[in-house]
Formats: C-alpha cells, sequence, structure tokens
C-alpha cells in the first residue's frame, strides 16, 4: 500500500464538508487562506461580533485553520512525523472549539442569538465535537494500521485486510459526519442569505476534491484486486 493513499484518506475523512466562506473577490487562494488564517486567530482574542460577514468568516477561519493542519498532517511521510502532526492537530482542534464557544454575535435588526444566528455556531460546534471523537478513536487506529503495515510490508494478505479496514474507517466516519456536515451548511446559506452574504467555494475544496478522487480510485483498486482473490 501506498503512503500517499493513507495521506489522501486522512484528508477526507475530517474535511468532508469543506465550508464555504464569503466572497472575497480577486483574491487568490493563498490570499484567500491567509485572511481566514488571521481570521481564526482574531476569533480566539475577541468574544463579540456585530458584524454578520466578520462573524461568519471567524467561525469559517476556525474550521478552515483545521484543515490546514490536517494538510500538514496528510503530507506525512513516516509514522512518527504522522503522530508528532496528529498532537499538533489534537491541540487546534480544542483550542479553536474553546474559541467558538466563546464568541457570539448579535444584529443590529435584532437582540436574539439564537434567532439572527441561524444555528451556525451550534451546528460547528456539533463537528467539532465530532472531529474530537475521531481524533481520540479512528485517527489512533489509523496509526496502529500502519506500523502494521510497515512491520508486515510483504504480507499481502495481511496488507488488503488492513487496507480494506482502512476503507471501513473512512466510510464510517463520513456517513456519521455527513448529517453534521449538512446541519452546518444549511446554517451557513441561512445566514448567509438573511444578511445578504455572498459565498464562495473554501479555498481547500480544490485539495479536498483530489484527495476525494484519489481515495475513491484506491477503494476501486482494492475491491477489483478483493474480487479477483
Amino acid at each position: 500500500m501506498k503512503i500517499r493513499n493513507v495521506n489522501a484518506l486522512l484528508l477526507t475523512v475530517l474535511l468532508f464538508g469543506a465550508v464555504a466562506s464569503c466572497d472575497s473577490g480577486s483574491k487568490s487562494k493563498e490570499e484567500r487562506l491567509d485572511d481566514l488564517m488571521d481570521r481564526a486567530d482574531e476569533a480566539k482574542a475577541k468574544s463579540y461580533y456585530a458584524d454578520a460577514v466578520d462573524y461568519h468568516q471567524a467561525i469559517i477561519g476556525l474550521h478552515t485553520q483545521v484543515g490546514v493542519q490536517l494538510m500538514k498532517m496528510s503530507e506525512a511521510e513516516q509514522l512518527e512525523e504522522y503522530r508528532e502532526e496528529i498532537k499538533i492537530l489534537r491541540e487546534l482542534i480544542i483550542a479553536n472549539h474553546e474559541a467558538l464557544k466563546n464568541i457570539s454575535f448579535t444584529s443590529s435588526e435584532s437582540g436574539n442569538f439564537a434567532f439572527v444566528d441561524y444555528g451556525l455556531k451550534s451546528a460547528m460546534l456539533d463537528l467539532f465535537s465530532f472531529y474530537q471523537e475521531i481524533i481520540e478513536n479512528e485517527y489512533q487506529e489509523i496509526g496502529v494500521i500502519w506500523n502494521r503495515m510497515e512491520q508486515n510490508q510483504n504480507d499481502e494478505e495481511l496488507l488488503m485486510s488492513l487496507s480494506m479496514r482502512l476503507i471501513e474507517i473512512h466510510t464510517g466516519i463520513q456517513k456519521k459526519e455527513r448529517e453534521i456536515d449538512n446541519a452546518v451548511k444549511s446554517a451557513s446559506d441561512k445566514f448567509a442569505l438573511a444578511f445578504n452574504i455572498q459565498l464562495e467555494e473554501n479555498p481547500l475544496a480544490e485539495d479536498l476534491n483530489e484527495a476525494i478522487d484519489e481515495t475513491e480510485a484506491w477503494k476501486e483498486e482494492l475491491k477489483d484486486i478483493y474480487d479477483t482473490q
């Protein structure tokens, strides 16, 4: 099994639904990412937002910042590097989850937070809680599987079995995450519509789509091999 297969899978299982960000005009992908990273850092020091765009971008920034670290982890070529990066990812998820809990938004049109937010913060909190859960469970199992693969590179039968288990993990996470992702997207769309905010594709979407294509191709490759046995 090639390490790129694990890397692609790692990226898709935690960013299955990269949430759209506010329209940034003619900014490049790198500039858009930098802006969202700045928004995330600001959110960790700021608790109240009165501007709808700033509030939306703060929440998407906290989520996208996790995605950027996940991409670094997915580029790991050695197991020890993976373990170090996952520690950083865990700490970031916890920190951004706490920052998300502390921010609030009140529109000039209403003092009712629950009304003007359209469930955006609540849905994203659920997503971050889910991230913490899989970091402590499924991602630890992925590390164990990776280690067994490295130690048994000539055992084709075992490698196939472990690869199929990785696919099971991937499919299980996506199934559980899909409902939460849909809730986040729905809340984001409602919020944007209510405040006349133009949304654009998240700057990580291209990387995610490439990882999805690579993972699906790998699944098909494994299926073909399994069917011929």
